[in-house]
């Protein structure tokens, strides 16, 4: 007659899931505390801040002035079609042109961004000259050395 083991066959491995199944449960615990106390700090510095604060948090985070993209924003229509005009060169760990391209199709929804300039009812530039672009505009407005707005005459 054949008599059953405490510790044989399956009864092994579900001791081995159950003892791997706590030991994964204590460690994600552990480590989301961590985590939960780090989201408690930052919701508490970013509550206090004032709702245009909040609003300019990623520009700023990013190393550009919400002044610059209150400017865009001040010539650009939620149907209009942008051109960015920016160079290419690293921007700290990122590309200029990239990081201004995402935070302005952020900041200016509803207008949307296209990347042929036939394609565009407005162009922005940054830290470039629109003129290279030989293309004739209706209306320019200008904030600082080398970063304009400018309206195309026939998109």
């Amino acid at each position: 007659m054949r008599t059953k083991h405490a510790l044989s066959g399956s009864g092994v491995g579900w001791a081995a899931a159950a003892i791997a199944t706590v030991v994964a449960c204590i460690s994600v615990w552990a480590a989301a505390g961590t985590t939960w106390d780090e989201l408690r700090a930052e919701y508490h510095v970013h509550a206090a801040r004032s709702d245009e604060s909040r609003e300019f948090a990623p520009i700023e985070g990013a190393g550009f002035t919400g002044n610059l993209f209150v400017f865009f924003s001040s010539s650009i229509d939620g149907d209009d079609r942008f051109f960015l005009q920016a160079p290419r060169r690293p921007y700290g760990t990122l590309d200029l042109h990239d990081t201004l391209a995402a935070l302005v199709r952020y900041f200016l929804l509803p207008a949307v961004q296209v990347t042929e300039l036939d394609d565009a009812t407005v162009v922005i530039s940054y830290e470039a000259d629109p003129a290279r672009l030989g293309r004739e505009f209706f209306a320019q407005s200008k904030n600082g050395p080398q970063i304009y707005v400018s309206r195309l005459v026939n998109p």
